[in-house]
């Protein structure tokens, strides 16, 4: 495994030549437009076959950093489609939820989807 850093809109600049199998990130997207994502995608495609993005959904219910975008699934793919990515798969992933103003007892629980993760390969 290779980490590198750098801009992640001028990616071709961090790795030069480098070619690499796959691109993960979580809780990178939702803090951008959609036309900002579409570039950042684009750049990873340029050096990936693959990539594999997690982002919040709604009910996560809160904004960590303040300028995340919490949005739905339905809209996650909206956006994919409209840049023309190739979603190959994607799913939502469960999580609990316990409400700090009330008692954790069972019935204040929910699980819920928390996250929402998709598979992209090359642009359509």
């Amino acid at each position: 495994m290779h980490f590198i850093t750098g801009d992640a809109f001028r990616l071709r600049e961090s790795v030069h030549d480098t070619l690499y199998d796959v691109v993960f990130h979580q809780g990178l997207l939702e803090h951008f437009s959609d036309a900002e994502i579409a570039k950042l995608l684009e750049q990873q495609l340029e050096i990936v076959p693959v990539i594999v993005f997690s982002v919040p959904t709604p009910e996560y219910e809160k904004q960590d950093l303040g300028n995340e975008r919490l949005i739905p699934p339905s809209s996650w793919l909206d956006i994919l489609q409209r840049y023309g990515f190739h979603v190959i798969e994607h799913c939502s992933y469960l999580g609990v939820v316990r409400r700090p103003r009330v008692p954790t007892t069972l019935g204040h629980v929910r699980l819920c989807h928390l996250a929402f993760m998709a598979k992209l390969m090359c642009r359509k």
